[in-house]
């Protein structure tokens, strides 16, 4: 299993299912366990001598923990990896993402948590109060009336995408069903005032437990739309 965090300059990657001792003799070894490709400092270039594992010439920290090796450009975000420190997997709201997207069978995924405060905390800043509120009578029973505080996205090897979102409990979740198929259906984006259907087609909208997935199929087969709604804040990530 691979995964990736990245918040450039700073990135960690761990890999899942190694042999013990998987890590080269060649690394250098530094301090209290952490072994680097180079021997510069964190985050420092030298395009001269690029590797395989960094295309600019940072020396990228490594350490190991049973069968799985984590590495990336930061020395105290591998050490505390390698000393146990808690992560995003202890989170109970990721963590049930997570597993809602792996009963789907996806094959990549995304997770995020949810910025909150309504329409006024995704757009409100860059609207004259007229327009939002005129924006928010047009997404009348759009949003959830219940707070989502994390969603993920996943794809399948068969080309769906599942949306899934965690409430607060499994009441909330249930009570979200139609309105997320309604957004979902006939919503329209609050960017480009186009119509979401023009860009996705839903398949079904189901609650289990604190998490609501909702499939759907991107048109035209354009795999990164999910993803670029919601780096973009589009209404069907609008959470209150």
């Amino acid at each position: 299993m691979y995964a990736e965090v990245a918040a450039p300059p700073y990135q960690f990657t761990f890999l899942h299912g190694v042999p013990e001792n998987a890590l080269a003799d060649s690394l250098i070894d530094s301090e209290d366990g952490i072994r680097s490709s180079g021997d510069g400092e964190d985050l420092q270039q030298d395009l001269a001598n690029r590797t395989a594992v960094d295309k600019i010439g940072r020396s990228i920290r490594f350490a190991q923990r049973d069968d799985t090796i984590g590495f990336g450009t930061s020395t105290p975000m591998v050490k505390a990896w390698a000393d146990g420190a808690e992560t995003l997997a202890d989170n109970d709201a990721l963590a049930a993402l997570a597993k809602a997207l792996d009963d789907e069978d996806v094959i990549s995924a995304v997770l995020s948590q949810s910025v909150g405060g309504g329409l006024e905390g995704y757009v409100g800043s860059t609207l004259a109060p007229e327009a939002l509120e005129q924006l928010e009578k047009s997404l009348e029973g759009m949003i959830p009336d219940d707070p989502y505080d994390a969603v993920g996205i996943g794809w399948d090897a068969d080309g769906d995408v599942h949306v899934a979102y965690h409430f607060g409990d499994a009441d909330a979740a249930e009570a979200s069903v139609d309105v997320l198929e309604k957004v979902w259906s006939e919503g329209t984006s609050v960017r480009t005032m186009r119509p979401l259907s023009d860009l996705v087609t839903l398949d079904e909208v189901d609650a289990e437990g604190e998490v609501v997935v909702v499939g759907i199929r991107p048109v035209d087969q354009r795999a990164g739309v999910p993803w670029q709604m919601l780096m973009q804040r589009e209404v069907v990530f609008i959470s209150r």
